[in-house]
């Protein structure tokens, strides 16, 4: 469990699955994505996507994506050795590496294809970043995002932009393939940070 914990993105404070509670306009989107949550083995077996977003921060998007990823480490860890099975990824810190890579001539390709072969991904914040719709950026998180749709691999993407606004944010190409492949819940309740 260890090794997929220390290999996952996670931050070490989110390691340890602490309760948290929703606003009561909320309860029903918690209880669709606890029922996400603990039928995460199954979700990964057929490739499902969810998009969770809310216009307001700190309404526990990335908590309720870390549980899901948590919960699916805890199902899997038994037998698994040392094989990476999901990762976190902050995608406005993801955005910025990017930048960091052509300045350093680092070569990108092992993240993009680590991140395409993995069984889970959670693309936290996508779109926090505005992103030039015809820009390296862009086209990297596409190339990603794309290969883990055409593999049926799982995504939990959290984000504050409405699903309708998506392609004026990220374009039509990647907001089709994250949306055309996701089940979406909605957080509508206040900042509890």
């Amino acid at each position: 469990m260890m090794y997929l914990l220390d290999n996952s993105g996670i931050p070490e404070s989110r390691y340890t699955n602490n309760p948290i509670y929703p606003d009561k306009i909320d309860v029903e989107a918690y209880k669709k994505a606890n029922e996400w949550r603990e039928n995460i083995v199954d979700h990964v077996k057929n490739g499902d996507n969810i998009y969770i977003w809310g216009k307001t921060t700190g309404t526990g998007k990335t908590s309720i994506a870390i549980k899901m990823l948590l919960r699916y480490f805890d199902s899997i860890w038994a037998g698994n050795g040392l094989v990476k099975r999901g990762y976190f990824v902050h995608v406005p810190l993801l955005i910025n590496q990017i930048h960091d890579s052509f300045n350093s001539k680092e070569d990108m390709s092992g993240l993009k294809e680590g991140l395409a072969n993995l069984d889970v991904v959670v693309f936290d914040d996508i779109g926090a970043n505005k992103l030039k719709i015809d820009g390296y950026d862009l086209s990297l998180i596409l190339s990603i995002v794309d290969s883990r749709v055409l593999s049926k691999k799982t995504s939990i993407y959290t984000s504050n932009i409405d699903p309708k606004r998506l392609k004026y944010e990220l374009g039509d190409r990647l907001a089709s393939r994250i949306l055309g492949s996701c089940e979406i819940i909605e957080l509508k309740g206040s900042d509890r940070r």
